[in-house]
């Protein structure tokens, strides 16, 4: 097998892989929030607004840049995938149809 097609053939396993997770960290996030009102309080005010992993470290889970990057503020700039923001958002949006706020 040619050695580049190997290595997208693994990198393409490895992203639907991750893809998967997402559903894992959407599960996870919402007995996180459902057990502790706080928390999901804090996450509902956050209505209307767009969730963001600002983490320089995290390319696949965050944007790939700091929260004191400028960038952050552009999504068009963003490095990363911010799907942990994503998951978030969703969750949120989820739990406010589910309480009709």
């Amino acid at each position: 097998m040619n050695k580049n097609l190997e290595k997208k053939s693994k990198n393409i396993l490895k992203l639907e892989n991750l893809k998967g997770l997402k559903r894992i960290v959407y599960k996870g996030n919402y007995y996180k929030f459902n057990q502790n009102p706080a928390l999901k309080k804090y996450l509902i005010e956050a209505k209307g607004l767009i969730l963001v992993e600002t983490s320089p470290y995290d390319k696949i889970w965050g944007i790939g840049l700091s929260e004191e990057d400028p960038r952050a503020w552009d999504s068009n700039q963003w490095l990363g995938t911010n799907w942990l923001g994503i998951v978030l958002t969703r969750l949120r949006d989820d739990l406010i149809k589910k309480e009709k706020i």
